[in-house]
């Protein structure tokens, strides 16, 4: 990733964790409501939150896993019998701390022409 800093108007460059390169999923960077960047990112029914910090092993900054949270049974409850139509989450926006989410379904088929 590429990053701007609005303050200094300076480019930089943020790696994005290796782990995210090998899960299919969806992420978006986006920051806390403190302003602390942020990546969320969401695989079927699950979602993770990745910080910056300090690695106390060198002193790098690097992401690091804030927490992982299972939503299958929370979003069975708000989606009732549809849930069954969903296969995961989409990462829509990472706004103030506030995660937005959709849900997906993956359709594979042919393409029909007349």
């Amino acid at each position: 990733m590429v990053k701007l800093d609005t303050e200094t108007w300076q480019f930089c460059d943020v790696e994005v964790p290796r782990r995210l390169w090998n899960l299919l999923c969806s992420f978006v960077v986006g920051e806390t409501n403190d302003g602390t960047p942020c990546i969320v990112y969401a695989k079927t029914f699950e979602v993770g939150f990745l910080l910056r910090g300090t690695d106390s092993d060198d002193g790098a900054e690097r992401w690091v896993t804030d927490r992982v949270v299972p939503l299958d049974t929370e979003l069975g409850q708000i989606l009732g019998k549809i849930m069954h139509n969903c296969d995961g989450l989409k990462v829509v926006a990472v706004r103030d701390g506030i995660e937005y989410l959709a849900t997906m379904k993956e359709f594979i088929g042919e393409l029909v022409t007349s």
